[in-house]
C-alpha cells in the first residue's frame, strides 16, 4: 500500500502547529491574567496613597493636638479642626469606592473605616473644647488627652487598612510570577520539543527525500551522459518510491528506444547507400543526355525538358536522403576554442553570391572584441547556412538579411533577421517540428536541426516573425558551459 509522504508531513504540520496555537493560547491566558493583576496593583496602589494620606494627616492632627497642650495658641486649634474635617471627607470618600468594590477582605476594610468615622465623631467635640478654653481661658489637659485618643486609634485603623492592601499586592505579585514561571516552562518545554521534533524531521526528511532525491538526480544525470543502463533501487512506499519506478520505467523505455534508434540509423545509412548509388548512375545518365541532347541541333525540346526535370528530380531525392540521414545520424558537438565572429564572416562570404543573385543585401552587426569560446565551430555554421537558405528564399523580390551579435552575462547573442515574406502566426509554433515544411517538396528537417545543434550547446532558440514584414531568430548561447 502506498505511503503518502505529503500527508505525513501535512499532519505533521497541522500537529506542530495545533502545538503552537495552543502554547499561544495559554501565554496568552496567562499573560492576560498578569497584565490584569498589573492593573489591579495599579488601582490598590492608588487606595495605599489616600489611606497613607489619612494617615499622614492623623499624625499631623496629633501634633497639633500635642503643641496646643505645650502652648495654647489658636493656630493649632485650627489646624486641628481644619484636619478633623479632611479627614472626615476623605474617609467617606473612600469608603463610598471601597462599596462599590467586590473582594473578600471589603468587610474587614468597611469596618475599619467605620472605627475612623466614629473616632472622628468622637473628636468632633474638640471643637467645643476649644470654644470653651476660648471663653474661659482654662486648658483641661486630661480631656484633650483624651481626646487625642481617638487620633492615635485613626493612625493604627488607617495602617491596619493598608497592611490588607499590601497583603493583596503580594498576593497579586505572588501569582503572576507564577503565571510567569509557568509560560517559562511551557517556552522551555516547547523549545525542547520543538528542537528535537525539528532535528528528528530533519533527520527523517534528510534519509526520506533529500538523500533519494540527490541519488535519483545523479542518476538523471548520468542517464542524460549516455549511461541508458542506468536504474534506481529503493524500498521506500512513498511517493518517492514511486517516483524511483517511474524513472526505472521511462529509462528502460528511452533504452529501447536507443537500441531502435541505433538500428534504425543502420538501416537508414543502408538505405541512403543503396539507394544513393543507382541515382547516382540516373544523375550521371540523364546529364549525359542533357549533353547529347545540347550537341544536337534539331533535338526535341520536350524531351529536353523532361531530362532535365528529370535531373532535377533526381538531385532533389539525393538532397532529401542527405538531410534525412543527417538528421538521423546527429552527432554529438565537439567543443573547441572558437571565434564567433570570424564563424559568421566565413558564413556571410558563402551565401554571398547566392544572396546577390535573389537580390539580398547582407549586413552584419557584429559586436567587436568578442571573447572566444568553446563551440562546435563546423556545427554552427550549418545552423547559420540553414537559417540564411532561408531568409533568401522568404525574400523572393529582394530585402535584407541582417545578422547581428551582442555578449552579456557570459552569454553570446545572436540575431538573424529578414525583411521576407514571414511566417504566419498558426505556423510558428511549428516550425521547429521534425518534418513540419511550408515549401514544396521539402523535408521539415532543417529547423528541427538546427534547434538540436543549439540545445546540444547548452543554449535556446527563439523565432518571431510578422507576415509582410519579415521574420527573426535569436540564439542565446552560453560562453561557459556547466
Amino acid at each position: 500500500m502506498l505511503k503518502k509522504l505529503g500527508r505525513n508531513i501535512t499532519v505533521f504540520n497541522a500537529i506542530a502547529f495545533t502545538v503552537v496555537l495552543l502554547v499561544g493560547g495559554v501565554s496568552i491566558v496567562f499573560t492576560k491574567s498578569i497584565l490584569h493583576n498589573a492593573y489591579k496593583i495599579e488601582e490598590e496602589s492608588e487606595h495605599i496613597s489616600i489611606i497613607h494620606g489619612i494617615h499622614a494627616d492623623a499624625y499631623r492632627l496629633i501634633l497639633a493636638m500635642h503643641h496646643f497642650l505645650i502652648d495654647a495658641d489658636e493656630i493649632y486649634s485650627r489646624e486641628a479642626v481644619l484636619l478633623i474635617s479632611k479627614i472626615k471627607t476623605e474617609t467617606e470618600n473612600y469608603k463610598a469606592v471601597e462599596e462599590a468594590e467586590l473582594y473578600e477582605e471589603r468587610n474587614l476594610e468597611i469596618k475599619l473605616l467605620d472605627v475612623i468615622l466614629e473616632d472622628i465623631r468622637q473628636l468632633s467635640d474638640l471643637t467645643k473644647f476649644f470654644e470653651g478654653f476660648s471663653k474661659t481661658g482654662d486648658l483641661d489637659k486630661d480631656e484633650l488627652m483624651g481626646l487625642e485618643t481617638f487620633a492615635y486609634e485613626i493612625e493604627t485603623s488607617t495602617s491596619k487598612i493598608n497592611e490588607i492592601h499590601f497583603d493583596k499586592i503580594r498576593e497579586w505579585q505572588t501569582e503572576s510570577l507564577s503565571n510567569m514561571k509557568i509560560i517559562a516552562i511551557y517556552y522551555a518545554v516547547f523549545l525542547l520539543i520543538g528542537g528535537i521534533s525539528i532535528f528528528v524531521g530533519h533527520k527523517l526528511l534528510q534519509k526520506k527525500v533529500v538523500n533519494p532525491i540527490k541519488i535519483l538526480a545523479g542518476a538523471t544525470l548520468e542517464f542524460a551522459e549516455g549511461s541508458l543502463d542506468k536504474r534506481v533501487y529503493t524500498d521506500s512506499q512513498t511517493e518517492i518510491g514511486e517516483l524511483y519506478q517511474s524513472f526505472n520505467k521511462m529509462a528502460e523505455k528511452l533504452q529501447q528506444n536507443d537500441k531502435l534508434l541505433r538500428r534504425f540509423n543502420e538501416v537508414a545509412a543502408g538505405v541512403s547507400h543503396e539507394v544513393k548509388n543507382p541515382l547516382n548512375v540516373l544523375a550521371i545518365a540523364a546529364q549525359k543526355i542533357l549533353k547529347k541532347l545540347s550537341s544536337q541541333s534539331e533535338s526535341d525540346p520536350e524531351v529536353y525538358k523532361w531530362a532535365s526535370h528529370t535531373k532535377y528530380e533526381i538531385n532533389r531525392i539525393n538532397n532529401i536522403l542527405e538531410e534525412f540521414v543527417k538528421f538521423a545520424k546527429f552527432p554529438e558537438p565537439r567543443f573547441f576554442e572558437n571565434d564567433i565572429t570570424q564563424v559568421i564572416k566565413e558564413v556571410a562570404d558563402l551565401i554571398s553570391e547566392n544572396a546577390k543573385r535573389s537580390g539580398v543585401t547582407i549586413k552584419l552587426s557584429l559586436q567587436e572584441n568578442a571573447p572566444v569560446f568553446k563551440f562546435d565551430a563546423r556545427q554552427f555554421k550549418e545552423v547559420l547556412m540553414n537559417l540564411s537558405h532561408n531568409a533568401i528564399q522568404a525574400m523572393q523580390n529582394g530585402g535584407t538579411l541582417e545578422i547581428k551579435t551582442a555578449v552579456a552575462d557570459e552569454k553570446v547573442i545572436i540575431n538573424v533577421t529578414d525583411t521576407g515574406e514571414g511566417i504566419s502566426e498558426n505556423n510558428l509554433d511549428k516550425i521547429f517540428t521534425s518534418f513540419f515544411s511550408t515549401k514544396e517538396g521539402g523535408l521539415g528537417l532543417g529547423l528541427s536541426i538546427v534547434q538540436k545543434i543549439i540545445e546540444s550547446h547548452g543554449g535556446r532558440i527563439s523565432c518571431t516573425s510578422q507576415i509582410g514584414k519579415g521574420t527573426a531568430f535569436e540564439i542565446i548561447l552560453p560562453m561557459v558551459r556547466g
